[in-house]
Order: structure tokens, then sequence, then C-alpha cells
């Protein structure tokens, strides 16, 4: 019975150490807030339907395979660096605001009550 309980603790231990710093002790990581998600998804999204766009009309002009190609490859690199700079600024500020957010909105917002009721008393 106690080689059993003692490779049972053995395994978990192993299937602990490859866990991540981040997730060790408390499950899975947090997830993303849902804006930053829906922006990371609406860039993804938006990025393969232009370069679609870009390639079909390529095609229908009559380029060369190498024209398209590097028509498509020009509109990934530009547009992709003006997407990834809008997902980083956008995912900077709103975790940077949460960050900052305090934690327990009563304990904030109790010194402006009592601030108010010295105003109108």
């Amino acid at each position: 019975m106690a080689k059993k309980t003692d490779s049972k603790s053995a395994q978990e231990s192993k299937s602990n150490q490859g866990e991540s710093p981040a997730s060790a002790g408390k499950g899975e990581p947090a997830p993303l807030p849902f804006f930053i998600e829906g922006v990371f998804s609406f860039s993804g999204l938006l990025l393969v339907l232009v370069t679609l766009l870009i390639v079909f009309l390529s095609y229908l002009s009559g380029a060369s395979l190498v024209d398209i190609f590097l028509r498509g490859l020009v509109g990934v690199l530009a547009l992709g660096s003006v997407l990834w700079l809008l997902s980083y600024q956008v995912s900077s500020s709103v975790l940077s605001t949460r960050a900052t957010r305090p934690s327990n909105p009563a304990k904030s917002t109790a010194p402006l009550a009592a601030g108010e009721a010295e105003r109108k008393g």
C-alpha cells in the first residue's frame, strides 16, 4: 500500500516539474480580457482577408506568380506591422489599466463618500 502512494506522489511531482512557473500551483494561467482577444482575432482575420483580396485581384489583373507573391508578401508585412502595433498598444493599455485598478472598489470609494458627506453637511 505504501508503494502505491509513493509512486503516485512521485508521478505527481514529475508532472508538476513540467509546468511553467506561472501556472505552477494555480492550475491554468489567467485568460486575457475579452477585449484583447477580440482585437487579436479581428487583426488576424483582417490580415488574412486583405491578403487574399490582394492575391485575388493580382491574379485577375494578370500578374505573374512572382508578382503575386511579392504583392502578397509586401501586403502581409505592411498591414501585419500596423495591426501588430495596434494590438500591442491596445493590450498594453488594457493590461496596465487592469494592473493599476484597485482590487477592492469599496475601499477606494470610501474616502470619496466621506468627503462628499462632509461637503453636504
